[in-house]
Formats: C-alpha cells, structure tokens, sequence
C-alpha cells in the first residue's frame, strides 16, 4: 500500500507502508515521552542504561496484540507500571501530594527507613523475613537447576556417540 504524502499542498512523494508504520511508531514514541510519569527518568540519562526490551517484557507479558486478557494480568500490568513510574501509594509519595495531612515519610511501626517503592520488598516487620533473602534463596535453587539441566544434557550427549565394546570394563 503506497500513497501520497502532503505537506501544505506539495507531494512530499511516495511512501511505503513499512515507511508510515516507522513514522507513526516515532510519533507515538514522542508522545509517550512527553509524559510528566516518564519526564524526570528521561532527563536524569537513567533512560541509556535501561535494557527497554527486558522492561517491556516485566511490564506486558503477554503480546500485545493478543486478544485474551484476564483480571490478573491487568492487575499486574497496573502494578508494574505504577513501580516502575514511583507511582505506589507508599508514606513518601502520600506526603508529596498531601504533606498537610502526613507529617512523616518512615515507617510508623518502627520509625528508621523511608517508605518507598524499594522499603515495600524489604521490609521485614510483618514477617520478620527479609523478602530478598526469600529472593536470593529461590535465585539460587533455580541457577542450580538451570545447571544441572546443562550438565545433564552435555553427559547425554557425550554418551549417546559411545559405543560399549568391551562390557567386563564397566563391571
């Protein structure tokens, strides 16, 4: 699909429909980062050291285009974005917006750590667990996994070209 391109009444000339496609997704970039949520990690350079392809992975798990969705993955979407963006209803951002009503951004039970996006995966009050060593011991088992799975397959491979020719050396 080819067409003509205008631009105050002169033919700017053919484009393809690859081209337009190109050009709309600049176009929505440009909006998307015109938003005050992406403005202050945009202008700090925190946005050259973010893996973009990972993030949008986090942030849609499924296709986009796909045209199931469930409760939980809208859930979860809001959730990641909100983390993403410092958007969670945590005391710090609470007293930004209405620092009339909350006097303190620590934590009323204990009084030491700022409440922030990071102090709601670490704090141990509840539970008297650090969530992260939770994390690190999962990380842990899953990397021991990954490489026995590795192991395993390079002993198969390495036995399936063997031939047993003299059985009594095994015995």
């Amino acid at each position: 699909m080819e067409g003509n391109f205008y631009m105050e009444q002169f033919a700017i000339g053919i484009l393809s429909k690859k081209t337009i496609k190109k050009l709309n997704n600049e176009i929505w970039t440009q909006k998307w980062l015109q938003q005050n949520r992406s403005r202050w990690w945009i202008q700090t350079n925190k946005a050259k050291n973010v893996n973009w392809e990972l993030t949008w992975k986090t942030v849609q798990p499924s296709e986009i285009s796909s045209f199931t969705s469930s409760f939980e993955e809208a859930s979860l979407r809001k959730f990641a974005f909100k983390l993403m963006n410092d958007e969670l209803p945590t005391l710090s951002n609470i007293l930004k917006r209405n620092p009339l009503l909350y006097k303190i951004e620590k934590r009323p039970f204990y009084q030491l750590e700022i409440e922030n996006n990071i102090h709601v995966f670490t704090c141990p009050s509840q539970t008297n667990i650090n969530p992260l060593e939770n994390l690190r011991k999962q990380f842990i088992k899953i990397i021991v996994q990954q490489k026995n799975d590795i192991l395993k397959e390079n002993l198969k491979q390495y036995t399936a070209d063997f031939v047993l020719r003299d059985q009594h050396l095994m015995e």
